[in-house]
């Protein structure tokens, strides 16, 4: 809904176009917000084919963060998101409750 009331506010007629327009007007320095924490607990799970977060970007935030432990799937955003609760649900509430007790 937000996103076609931004379309239709900027004249933008594809989801294409418009994924474009917030690629152009929404950079981010990821070196800037993504530098190593020693000891911070963090595990990422990546999606190969993933659009709405480029699969790069996920990569050089891995790597910023100091290669962290990850799990990679060759799924898309939607999917990897899907796979990750209904297969991980487990190991992600371990690594809360192991994390978060120290």
């Amino acid at each position: 809904r937000l996103r076609q009331q931004r379309m239709k506010a900027h004249n933008i007629m594809t989801v294409q176009e418009y994924q474009a327009a917030l690629e152009k007007a929404m950079k981010v320095d990821l070196q800037f917000l993504a530098t190593p924490i020693p000891g911070l607990a963090i595990k990422m799970y990546m999606a190969k084919n993933d659009f709405s977060v480029p699969t790069k970007n996920q990569m050089l935030l891995w790597e910023l963060l100091g290669q962290p432990p990850r799990v990679m799937m060759s799924y898309g955003h939607t999917e990897t998101v899907l796979q990750t609760y209904s297969v991980y649900i487990n190991e992600i509430r371990d690594f809360f409750r192991f994390n978060l007790n120290k």
